[in-house]
């Protein structure tokens, strides 16, 4: 027998025996590895469970009948919401918070004869889609730090930290009081030499040194909003400033959400002007019937509007085309004019120094006053200058508005969206065909629009009480003030641009009323690793 043969056999034999010995460590180690990984997440979907169902519950607290404002003491009561769901899942039978109160933010707290480590927060520090400021959601974070391992402490390792983020909160739908159409012109937006004016036509709603106070509503834009030279923009609690502009930066306050696609023009529908219409120069439309004037100012006294001392003459509604040497006007402080319910149209414009009233019964069919987008100020709506403008505002201190007014085809002049809104002042379109909302500005868009000819000329100061919708897709409007305090009001402007000017002081109000948000889970902390979540708590060392 060749003895070295079978004592190489023999070292062979022994060398498997050692390399199976150490596969089956390698194995044995992969195995309970994996059996420890499995046990983590089953852990980490429980607690994310756990987590979850907090959130939402606590976030309930945070919603007011009839208002996008936190409710008095809505952040404690959805702490403290927040906390007894976690109670109730984490340590049954325990009824109240013991060590970690919920009258402020709770921070990596230990839940009492538990291994869980809880935070609550609200508002949440996590901004979500549903509600971008977060002032509306609660973020809830289980942590469990001493999550034990079985096999991987073959490898030195006895414990991992295991912890989920949720994220709650009541989303709104926009509501605008104010939206503008005019779309982007870049400049380059990968030329950092731009910044930040990368756009030319970042400034759609231009504020100098006057305050736009936009009460229960959004704004809406498709580039920006440039406030200068002192001015301000308030919303009211919850709202927000939603802007397409990807070329510009911004700056809060107020509020700002970065839409993904451009606002539309909704298209609606103009008073229809076939058929057969009377046709008036200023002289013709007046009303010739003495009684029935005096009839429709009593109305209008009735409702909060007062004439003393002032000389009135009543219009009936139809097709206004003056020449510019006939022009419907109200060109003194002490004349006004009264519009008996229907629809003008007004194609030489109308300049007002006076007073102008239309729509003064709460309730019943009001006016729309129709001006071309002529390009001159042949057709415009000045009433810069006005001593009063109030139109379909029914009841000026307070009540019910007028309805819509009632075509000559005995159509409402309203809105197509649900519920329909009244429509007061429209501008018809520059060209239909050429200017339209895109999510680069037209480059075939001329005439008025480019020129930035001002069809509409308000007053900006408390001579504006205007209800309803004022349509005047791309018309640039003009919000006049006179450095004064006000309580007027105007309600929803859809436009190409506007710009509030002269120390205006415009209180915006939106149409739509205040629905019940929308309380939804976010997928903010839902990415791996949370990098998109601001829970710091989750990195913190085990206590």
């Amino acid at each position: 027998m060749n003895t070295n043969k079978v004592l190489e056999s023999a070292a062979r034999r022994g060398q498997v025996v050692v390399l199976v010995a150490l596969m089956m460590v390698v194995l044995v180690g992969i195995t309970g590895l994996t059996i420890d990984v499995s046990g983590a997440y089953l852990s980490a979907r429980f607690q994310r469970s756990v987590a979850d169902a907090a959130a939402l519950a606590g976030t309930q607290d945070l919603q007011s009948a009839g208002s996008r404002a936190v409710p008095a003491n809505g952040y404690t009561n959805a702490r403290r919401e927040a906390m007894q769901s976690l109670i109730n899942q984490l340590a049954p039978g325990t009824s109240a918070p013991g060590s970690c109160p919920t009258t402020s933010d709770v921070v990596n707290c230990q839940l009492t004869g538990t291994d869980y480590y809880v935070s609550i927060k609200t508002p949440s520090p996590s901004p979500t889609l549903n509600d971008p400021t977060g002032i509306r959601s609660v973020q809830v974070t289980v942590r469990r730090p001493h999550f034990g391992l079985a096999f991987a402490r073959i490898f030195g390792i006895l414990q991992w930290s295991v912890a989920e983020t949720s994220v709650a909160g009541i989303g709104y739908a926009a509501s605008y009081g104010v939206v503008t159409l005019r779309p982007p012109k870049p400049i380059n937006k990968n030329d950092p030499s731009c910044a930040p004016y990368c756009d030319q036509n970042y400034d759609d709603i231009k504020l100098s040194n006057s305050v736009l106070n936009v009460d229960n509503s959004d704004i809406g834009t498709n580039t920006n909003l440039a406030p200068t030279n002192f001015a301000a923009v308030n919303l009211s609690p919850g709202y927000n400033v939603y802007r397409y502009d990807q070329y510009q930066f911004w700056t809060s306050p107020p509020p700002s959400v970065q839409l993904q696609t451009w606002i539309t023009d909704p298209n609606y529908t103009y008073p229809d002007r076939s058929g057969t219409i009377p046709i008036y120069d200023v002289t013709s439309g007046v009303d010739p019937d003495p009684t029935k004037c005096a009839n429709e100012q009593a109305k209008a006294v009735l409702n909060g509007y007062s004439f003393a001392g002032l000389t009135v003459t009543c219009y009936r509604p139809g097709i206004y085309n003056g020449t510019a040497n006939n022009q419907f006007a109200v060109s003194s402080n002490t004349k006004a004019a009264l519009l008996e319910p229907g629809v003008y149209f007004f194609d030489t414009g109308a300049d007002i120094g006076g007073t102008l009233i239309g729509g003064y019964e709460g309730g019943q069919p009001g006016v729309a006053l129709v001006f071309p987008e002529c390009g001159t100020s042949a057709c415009e709506f000045n009433g810069a200058n006005a001593v009063l403008i109030a139109l379909n505002f029914g009841v000026r201190s307070g009540g019910s508005p007028a309805t819509a007014a009632i075509g000559f085809d005995n159509q409402p002049v309203q809105t197509s969206t649900n519920p329909a809104i009244p429509m007061t002042l429209l501008v018809t379109k520059d060209n239909p065909n050429l200017c339209y909302p895109a999510a680069v500005d037209p480059a075939s868009c001329t005439g008025s629009v480019e020129n930035g000819h001002h069809t509409l000329q308000l007053p900006g100061n408390s001579n504006l009480f205007v209800g309803g919708v004022q349509y005047a897709p791309t018309d640039n409007v003009t919000v006049h003030g006179n450095n004064s305090n006000t309580n007027g009001q105007l309600g929803q402007i859809i436009s190409w641009t506007i710009t509030y000017t002269g120390g205006a002081v415009m209180n915006q109000v939106g149409v739509a009323a205040v629905g019940n948000g929308i309380l939804r889970l976010d997928a903010v902390c839902s990415d791996a690793g949370h990098v998109n979540c601001n829970n710091p708590e989750v990195g913190a060392p085990i206590p």
